[in-house]
């Protein structure tokens, strides 16, 4: 497999010799293929590090205007959220029904649970593990 930034061969993550993974590293933001090594340490890490400052410096702009931080993180999510759906109308002809059915799933999931969207109907744990599924709730 190549990287999908530099073009060159993903290495192998080798463990007593024996190839234990060979897919790389995910390249979102720059793209939505998979890197090496050296590309997510030098290109992918930087950029979202980058991505959460802007988001950082957005937030904080919004809160010098009078919103509270969380009436600021909600505008510059839902911004960000907006975008997304015009990106994937651009990118891939998705239209605006199909975005506004994403839409209603997302809120589907929230309402179902507004911290994560989890839905113990979609619970996959396994019987008898309590603790790989526990929820701080106070």
């Amino acid at each position: 497999m190549n990287c999908s930034i530099c073009g060159r061969e993903i290495e192998k993550v080798l463990m007593s010799g024996n190839s234990v993974w060979t897919e790389g590293h995910n390249a979102q933001p720059v793209n939505d293929g998979r890197c090496c090594g050296a590309c997510n340490d030098m290109v992918v890490i930087p950029r979202r590090l980058q991505d959460m400052t802007t988001y950082e410096m957005r937030v904080s702009q919004l809160e010098t205007e009078g919103m509270t931080r969380s009436d600021a993180q909600g505008a510059v999510d839902a911004e960000d959220h907006n975008k997304m759906l015009k990106d994937l109308d651009d990118k891939f002809g998705i239209k605006s029904d199909t975005a506004a059915a994403w839409e209603l799933t997302s809120q589907k999931r929230n309402a179902l649970h507004p911290v994560v969207g989890y839905d113990p109907e979609l619970d996959f744990t396994e019987e008898g593990d309590e603790d790989a599924n526990t929820n701080n709730q106070d």
